[in-house]
């Protein structure tokens, strides 16, 4: 996936149109855990308890997917941002030698020619 597809993708995920900033997400995974540390510190369980808890859990495993889908486009996008700056140097050098070559066989051309008239 080219480099510009994959800021759309990121941008998608965490612009305003998506579910906010990963740091947002890493922030309420904080906030999530201090709850449940907090929850199972106090140990009573009643039904309404256990709805909670099962919401708790099901938020927490949404937040820590969509956080790693987040991070995992960032990702991606810096490697494909490398590899694309390495392969535009590439084909520079590349383009450098081939005019190389082509200079000297043009010099080439020249110098036979000279001498054949010789």
């Amino acid at each position: 996936m080219p480099p510009r597809l994959l800021e759309i993708k990121a941008v998608e995920l965490e612009g305003e149109e998506g579910t906010g900033p990963l740091e947002r997400d890493e922030q309420l995974l904080a906030q999530l855990d201090a709850q449940d540390a907090a929850a199972s510190s106090s140990a009573t369980s009643g039904a309404s308890e256990e709805a909670e808890d099962v919401r708790r859990r099901r938020l927490r495993a949404a937040v820590v997917y969509r956080a790693g889908q987040k991070r995992l486009a960032r990702a991606w996008l810096v490697r494909a941002k490398g590899e694309l700056t390495r392969l535009l140097a590439l084909m520079r050098e590349m383009q450098g030698r081939q005019e190389a070559v082509e200079r000297a066989a043009g010099a080439g051309n020249r110098g036979s020619s000279g001498s054949d008239a010789a």
